[in-house]
């Protein structure tokens, strides 16, 4: 085993450039929810339709009783500021995202009430909070707000004429509850198809193919994103020794299941590992939790032993985040030095970064 000074000055984490171009695949793609952006865009048109609805009524286009209004108008705020807020925070709030459109249906359901009259257009604003379910939400929860924006439909109905205040024709309203429900459920089967669609284009787009670990473009965006891995993390790097000859030797089929064999060792040593990424052709890193150099060793020090169940020649080369270097980047670069050492010193080898 060798070791190398730690000589190269750190390199800058470019974080904002990398998180822009890497599109790494992020829980919120899921749901329609992508960035600041969208959310306000959002945002803006909630705050948009509310003055519509305060226009309409104020001025008399659709009749409102004074209270009814100041009640129904002011849920819609009530739900806008809330909507505002999560915008605000810059992060997911997972229980305001799991209960706004619902809420959302609940503001449509009183506009209904306060407006008094089903033949006014408003009601159809129930199609609007199904259709964003549809394309935000799971396919469970986009039909359950589908069923439930009808249900309240018919309830709203059902109140306005125990109420004596508005006569609807039931026929028309279990045509519009049909309506929505039908509606609901080919948006549901649509955009659930368009979701497992973008969820593989987006796992092909960060995974290598052959070995189906995490490619280049993977590891890029967790050297510059790692998130809280509450531990320093070991950078591996190891490529195999002498593969291009091997390849002439047995081709490249073999080189591939050689290299495939090597991607299911690594799963198998590394199990707790924050990431294992093909880096190259035959070059491969991890990522590993891990305290101290002298564990990182330990654990890689197993895969370049003789005894080794399913052993594959290389050479690894190991620095420490940010022990060694002050950032992910830089720890990748010294490792692969390292890799260089390793391979210098006559290959079989690791190598670790050592300060002077």
């Amino acid at each position: 085993m060798t070791t190398r000074k730690q000589s190269r000055p750190a390199i800058h984490n470019r974080v904002d450039e990398k998180l822009e171009s890497i599109g790494l695949v992020r829980p919120e793609d899921e749901v329609g929810r992508f960035d600041s952006s969208y959310v306000a865009a959002l945002v803006v048109n909630r705050w948009a339709i509310f003055a519509a609805y305060l226009v309409v009524t104020l001025t008399g286009l659709v009749p409102v009783h004074l209270a009814a209004l100041i009640g129904s108008a002011g849920w819609f705020a009530l739900t806008n500021i809330a909507a505002t807020w999560a915008w605000l925070q810059r992060r997911r709030i997972p229980l305001y995202d799991n209960a706004y459109l619902f809420l959302d249906a609940l503001t449509v359901t009183f506009v209904v009430l306060a407006v008094a009259n089903l033949d006014f257009p408003i009601w159809l604003a129930y199609t609007l909070v199904i259709s964003t379910c549809a394309a935000e939400q799971t396919s469970r929860y986009s039909l359950a707000c589908t069923f439930g924006c009808a249900g309240v439909f018919i309830a709203s109905a059902a109140v306005l004429s125990a109420a004596g205040w508005y006569e609807p024709m039931i026929g028309a309203v279990v045509v519009s509850a049909l309506i929505m429900g039908f509606l609901g459920i080919s948006l549901t089967i649509t955009f659930d198809g368009n979701r497992r669609l973008r969820a593989y284009i987006r796992r092909m787009a960060v995974t290598d193919a052959m070995t189906g670990l995490a490619n280049r473009r993977r590891l890029s965006d967790v050297l510059a994103n790692p998130g809280d891995s509450g531990s320093p993390l070991a950078v591996i790097v190891m490529d195999v020794d002498n593969f291009k000859g091997y390849n002439d030797s047995f081709g490249h089929l073999a080189g591939d299941k050689l290299l495939i064999r090597l991607a299911e060792s690594l799963r198998s040593h590394f199990p707790e590992a924050h990431t294992i990424a093909r880096y190259g052709g035959d070059e491969f890193v991890v990522l590993l939790p891990c305290h101290s150099v002298s564990v990182a060793e330990a654990r890689s020090a197993c895969l370049i032993t003789p005894d080794c169940p399913d052993a594959v020649p290389i050479s690894i080369g190991i620095a420490v985040w940010p022990h060694d270097e002050a950032t992910l980047d830089g720890a990748l670069a010294a490792a692969d030095d390292c890799l260089r050492d390793a391979k210098q010193a006559g290959k079989g080898r690791l190598a670790t970064v050592t300060r002077s």
